[in-house]
């Protein structure tokens, strides 16, 4: 609502001096600590740096991709996103330095995000994708599927291979 939105963009304009900031403004549902929305009054607010503490960031962004924005989320899911990429870079770093250098196919994993941003849905298939390569008998279509998975996350700001 306005004037909210335009004063957080011109302040990270003249902070980032990006313009224009964003082609998309997407608000997120609420955020809760143990199924108790965050508040002041409540103490229980968790900041990013905070959180940075005891989760890094590709966990962080694993936890909060696998909530739809319009969806409300929990804190508690960290831990699932954690296990989660610690599985998913487990099978990546089999195929590292074997990417096919672009030839694989993100038609599904972009489908996802075009509807509607379905970060969750992109997530599934990227670990489907993954645990599909580490069954498949056919190298090649390993390295492709493997190649898929790592590059679509590498689109939401995870990278499998490197370790943050």
């Amino acid at each position: 609502m306005y004037p909210h939105h335009e004063a957080e963009i011109a302040q990270a304009e003249s902070l980032t001096g990006a313009r224009p900031l964003a082609r998309t403004w997407v608000h997120t549902n609420l955020l809760k600590m143990e199924g108790l929305k965050m508040s002041k009054s409540l103490g229980n607010v968790v900041t990013v740096k905070e959180a940075l503490r005891s989760w890094s960031a590709d966990e962080i962004r694993v936890a909060l991709l696998s909530i739809h924005y319009r969806k409300e989320g929990d804190l508690s899911g960290f831990g699932a996103a954690r296990r989660r990429l610690q599985e998913m870079r487990r099978i990546a770093k089999c195929y590292s330095g074997k990417e096919d250098g672009g030839r694989h196919s993100l038609v599904q994993f972009e489908r996802a995000l075009n509807d509607d941003f379905d970060s969750p849905k992109s997530l599934d298939w990227a670990e489907s994708a993954l645990k599909a390569a580490a069954e498949e008998s056919d190298r090649k279509k390993a390295v492709d599927l493997a190649s898929a998975a790592i590059a679509g996350m590498r689109i939401l700001g995870v990278d499998l291979l490197e370790d943050s």
